[in-house]
């Protein structure tokens, strides 16, 4: 039969003496106070870090407000500009269809007054052929006729061509005016 044995027992290991330092509320103070002025100047970097930060991004919005006030300014005036030219030259159009338009209508009143004589000269023709005695007076007649329709037409064409280009002179000169105020030299 055999014998159980017990297990042996094991040596007790013997624990370090803790020192004194570390036994006490001193050590822990201190450790408090190391983290608390190490959190403090984390704190301040990342404060002066943030102001920093801060300085040039308020610095980056103020150059981007003053090209924007800048640029807002330009345009305004470029608008301004444009739109006095804009004004000025439909103002330029009006003035040129207003002085062809009153150019046509004493040319049309013209034309008219030429028509109106032209008839009466017809119907006075008529009558002195009507009146005429002999195919002889009635030729001298006819002849006569042609030759002064033709001085008339002649006559009335040049003051009509004249009349015609006086207008045409008149209606673009607001236009040429515009056009050399707004045309480099």
């Amino acid at each position: 039969m055999a014998i159980a044995r017990k297990p042996a027992a094991k040596p007790a290991v013997a624990k370090p003496p803790v020192p004194a330092s570390l036994t006490g509320a001193a050590p822990l103070d201190a450790v408090t106070e190391a983290s608390g002025k190490a959190a403090a100047d984390a704190a301040k970097l990342m404060s002066e870090g943030a102001d920093k930060l801060l300085a040039q991004v308020r610095e980056a919005q103020e150059g981007l407000r003053k090209a924007a006030e800048q640029s807002l300014a330009k345009s305004h005036e470029a608008y301004a500009r444009i739109k006095a030219d804009a004004e000025a030259a439909t103002g330029s159009v009006e003035t040129s269809f207003s002085a062809a338009r009153s150019g046509l209508q004493s040319l049309n009143s013209k034309a008219f007054d030429a028509i109106k004589s032209q008839t009466e000269v017809n119907f006075d023709h008529v009558k002195a052929l009507l009146a005429a005695k002999d195919p002889q007076n009635l030729f001298e007649l006819q002849s006569e006729f042609i030759r002064k329709q033709f001085e008339s037409f002649a006559s009335q064409s040049k003051e009509m061509g004249e009349h015609m280009q006086a207008i045409v002179m008149t209606s673009i000169e607001p236009l040429k005016a515009a056009m050399a105020r707004h045309t480099p030299a």
